[in-house]
């Protein structure tokens, strides 16, 4: 898509005075400048309308393309690190003038002219891909880049073969350049280095960027494809399959995610083998119990208005080699005593992270061990005893006996620095001055009333291999005189939201997508790309 500038002028008679010029000025300028907001909006919109869409060569383009690239899951992926040695394991899916879906452009252009080769990969958190071009002239030196070397990947998330706004489309220059949707890659890791036979690059993007969690089985509607420029402008363009690489179409290709994880819950009570259980302890702020330990005694109370806190050791269970802990949660269950709670008012009970050591049979609210007291008593410093964010809460209400934690913010933290696990600290916040009293993990018997966790885990496929190598030629070497690698954005993994099995046996959560129903579509024939006139306005100096 175009666009036609018309620039009008707006002098008018009826400015009398500086003021009135001034004024007229003012707006006149406010209107040029929404309209150029209004054209980068446009463009990053309908990135795909600007690129050049070159005549079809003699190729016959299928109604609907049967192409289907199978993705597996690893265990252990590959770093996005700009070299390419660690993917010759994986599949690797040619493209040139013979393997792809459609050419557009003159005659099909030879190998050396254009090709290459990706390879996709998938863990629980990312998806990595990988691209090899050969190109004897890699070019760069339009001010639109559009319309110089590039590579292109379309990932159709419905598999509607329209674009929609949860659908991904993503471009790569052997400059460095990356766009994501037409914009800048927030969350996108990549590098891109030249090469003697052409360009390479690896990216990876965020698993959640699909809108789900989905495991094994799951499919999207996918292409990919290359442009060539050597030199004058767009020569040729090769699409793996369908007729586009910049947007969905109905005669796209398929990308299936295979050889996915499972995911279940995992229950550990007191007893259970391989679990050490919890270490728990009240601290009581009250004249005369302020120095008082109750380490071993079957009560475990929180009382709102800051006044009795609980603290926590959550010892962490042993899990199956390989196995990766995705969430945790809490669960404790109020004292069969009467006057429990004491009133019928309720409270926040926040659970925040503790920052030091501390001994379940020592420690009181003055001190965190015998000897060693806390920086603020209560374990209340913040940075020093505690952290100032909670890792969860519970709104623990007078009729209900049942309550649950969801700590799964930290369960990362907590698995890989298991030294750093120094427990929680339960505050009664935000309420009425009200004391519940939970069931410690001393109390009797701890199996079928002491506090309990489950994790919610995930399990590598039986067989998570790499799949068979098919790679025509060595990976190429970078040259000397790479051209400047883009640094990757650094952000935080987003963790992925699962939803929680409704029982507490293990269930694998994995459930197959069905595929699309395929719908042919004709042939494109090249069509004048249409102008839509924008009328900006241009200030005339009286």
């Amino acid at each position: 898509m175009s666009l036609i500038l018309r620039y009008t002028s707006l002098r008018s008679p009826h400015i009398t005075n500086r003021g009135d010029s001034l004024t007229f000025m003012r707006k006149s300028i406010t209107g040029f400048l929404v309209g150029l907001a209004l054209i980068a909006m446009i463009s990053a919109v309908f990135p795909a309308l600007n690129t050049p869409v070159l005549a079809q060569s003699g190729q016959d383009l299928e109604a609907q393309s049967s192409r289907v690239f199978d993705t597996s899951w690893q265990l252990n992926p590959p770093v996005i690190d700009g070299d390419l040695s660690d993917w010759s394991a994986y599949e690797h899916v040619m493209l040139n003038s013979d393997t792809a879906d459609s050419v557009f452009g003159g005659a099909p252009p030879t190998a050396a002219d254009i090709s290459g080769w990706t390879a996709i990969v998938w863990d629980s958190q990312w998806l990595y891909l990988a691209l090899n071009v050969t190109d004897d002239a890699v070019v760069r030196n339009s001010r639109d880049w559009t319309h110089d070397d590039m590579a292109g990947y379309v990932f159709d998330v419905d598999n509607d073969g329209q674009l929609g706004v949860e659908d991904m489309r993503f471009t790569l220059s052997p400059d460095g350049v990356v766009t994501f949707n037409g914009g800048w890659p927030f969350g996108v890791q990549w590098e891109i280095n030249r090469t003697a036979e052409g360009w390479q690059a690896e990216m990876a993007f965020p698993i959640v960027f699909f809108g789900s969690d989905f495991l094994s089985n799951a499919q999207v509607g996918f292409s990919w494809g290359l442009q060539d420029d050597d030199g004058q402008d767009i020569e040729s363009q090769l699409i793996w399959g369908g007729s586009s690489y910049t947007s969905p179409t109905p005669d796209e290709g398929l990308l299936r995610f295979i050889n996915g994880p499972t995911r279940s819950w995992l229950s550990f009570r007191p007893g259970d083998a391989g679990w050490a259980g919890i270490e728990d302890t009240t601290l009581n702020s009250w004249p005369g119990n302020e120095v008082k330990n109750f380490g071993s005694d079957p009560i475990l109370a929180i009382r709102g208005n800051y006044q009795w806190h609980a603290a926590m050791k959550i010892n962490l269970p042993d899990l199956p080699v390989g196995a990766r802990p995705l969430k945790l949660r809490l669960h404790m269950s109020l004292a069969d005593i009467p006057n429990n709670p004491n009133n019928s008012g309720a409270t926040w009970a926040r659970a925040y992270p503790l920052l030091r050591p501390w001994d379940e049979n020592s420690a009181t609210w003055v001190q965190a061990a015998t000897g060693t007291p806390w920086a603020r008593a209560g374990a209340e410093s913040i940075g020093v005893d505690r952290a100032a964010q909670p890792a969860g809460e519970a709104h623990v209400i007078s009729t209900q006996r049942e309550f649950t934690w969801d700590l799964s913010s930290i369960v990362d933290e907590w698995f890989q620095n298991p030294d750093q696990n120094y427990g929680l600290v339960f505050r009664g916040e935000d309420g009425d001055n009200v004391l519940y009293q939970f069931n410690s993990a001393d109390c009797t018997p701890a199996a079928s009333c002491g506090p309990w966790i489950e994790v919610y885990v995930e399990f590598p496929p039986p067989t998570a291999t790499p799949s068979p190598t098919v790679v025509p030629t060595d990976t190429p070497t970078p040259t000397n005189t790479p051209t400047p690698t883009v640094t990757p954005i650094p952000t935080d993994t987003p963790t992925p939201t699962f939803t929680p099995s409704p029982t507490l046996t293990p269930t694998p959560t994995d459930t197959p997508t069905p595929s699309p129903t395929e719908t042919p579509t004709a042939s494109p024939t090249a069509t004048p790309t249409p102008n839509y006139p924008l009328f900006l306005p241009m200030l005339v100096q009286p």
